[in-house]
C-alpha cells in the first residue's frame, strides 16, 4: 500500500457515464471496494478508465515480467491532471475473488479502499501462469 496524500445499479450508470468499463476481471475488483466502502457508509468510487488505467495495467505487467510485487518510485508518474491525493495497493494470486478478500483483510491495503479522500479508483489486472497481478490506483 502506497499514500500520497449506490448500490449496484448507481454503480452500474456511473461506470457507463464514464467511459469504458472495466473488464469482468478488473470488475471483480471495482465491485470488492465500493462494497466494502459502502458497508461503511462511504460512497461508491467512480471507475477511471483515463490515464489512471494506463498506469495499472503497465504496472500490473511490469510486476508480473518481473515476478515480484513492488510499487512505483514515483507513484504520481502518468496520472491524470488535478489529483490531490493518490494511493495504490498492488497484490497477485492464483483466485481474483481470494484476492480480492486479501486487500480487505489487510489493513494497509483496506486503508485505500476506505479513505474518504478517494473518489475514483482504476484497476490493471494481468495473468501470468497461474497467477494474476493486480495493481488497484485510488485518486482523490
Amino acid at each position: 500500500m502506497r499514500k500520497l496524500g449506490a448500490g449496484l445499479g448507481a454503480l452500474a450508470l456511473v461506470l457507463v457515464l464514464t467511459g469504458c468499463l472495466p473488464t469482468n476481471e478488473e470488475n471483480t475488483f471495482v465491485r470488492s471496494i465500493n462494497a466494502t466502502r459502502q458497508a461503511k457508509g462511504l460512497p461508491a468510487l467512480t471507475w477511471d478508465d483515463g490515464p489512471a488505467h494506463t498506469v495499472a495495467q503497465s504496472w500490473s505487467k511490469q510486476m508480473a515480467a518481473a515476478g515480484k510485487l513492488s510499487h512505483p518510485a514515483d507513484l504520481s508518474a502518468g496520472m491524470p491532471a488535478g489529483w490531490k491525493h493518490l494511493g495504490q495497493n498492488v497484490g497477485n494470486g492464483p483466485d481474483l475473488e481470494q484476492l480480492a478478500k486479501a486487500f480487505i483483510a489487510s489493513p494497509h491495503h483496506l486503508a485505500n479502499m476506505l479513505n474518504p479522500l478517494f473518489t475514483r479508483v482504476s484497476v490493471g489486472v494481468v495473468k501470468q501462469g497461474q497467477l494474476y497481478w493486480v495493481t488497484e490506483e485510488f485518486i482523490g
